[in-house]
């Protein structure tokens, strides 16, 4: 009779790792998805702040995914993404404003949240941090940081050609 070891502990498969798993837009789109549905199911807004470089890529295909359960659910659906490459260590920017100044129709936390990204756009140009993929798409040319943001009511993007179209934060 043959033993067979028990299989490693998680945390020693997850240390062993060198590489992503990349997860399809459409995965990611459709489960978000079905989680803001259910939001509006039961009366409640959606606001989802994709924090991460050029999130809006995937702002169309949750698009279609809340169209195919229910088209309706859009209008109760906020969607904050970057519009470009972004840096990392600046994404808690985006959500420290969120807990205070959270309302239907967000306008309080745009507002500090750009003013907050605009007054820190010339301490991080001052920092001259190198950041080689910041560097090749040239986004330290915005005027502030703030520009590389859209927020918009889900039923308020729009496709063009392919890229969805947001309003700005």
């Amino acid at each position: 009779m043959q033993i067979t070891p028990p299989p490693p502990p998680h945390a020693q498969v997850l240390a062993q790792r060198r590489g992503k798993d990349p997860v399809p837009l459409a995965v990611v789109a459709e489960n978000i998805a079905k989680l803001a549905v259910r939001a509006f199911e039961l009366g409640k807004q959606f606001h989802l702040l994709l924090t991460g470089c050029n999130t809006v890529n995937v702002v169309l295909p949750i698009c279609k995914q809340v169209d195919r359960f229910d088209a309706a659910a859009k209008q109760s659906i906020w969607v904050l993404a970057t519009n470009s490459v972004w840096p990392g260590d600046l994404s808690t920017f985006l959500w420290s404003q969120y807990g205070s100044t959270a309302s239907p129709d967000l306008a309080e936390y745009r507002s500090a949240t750009r003013i907050l990204l605009d007054e820190y756009t010339t301490h991080w140009r001052r920092q001259k941090v190198m950041d080689a993929s910041m560097e090749s798409k040239k986004a330290v040319a915005v005027a502030s940081l703030a520009d590389l943001v859209l927020l918009d009511r889900l039923d308020r993007v729009r496709d063009e050609s392919g890229f969805a179209v947001m309003g700005m934060l």
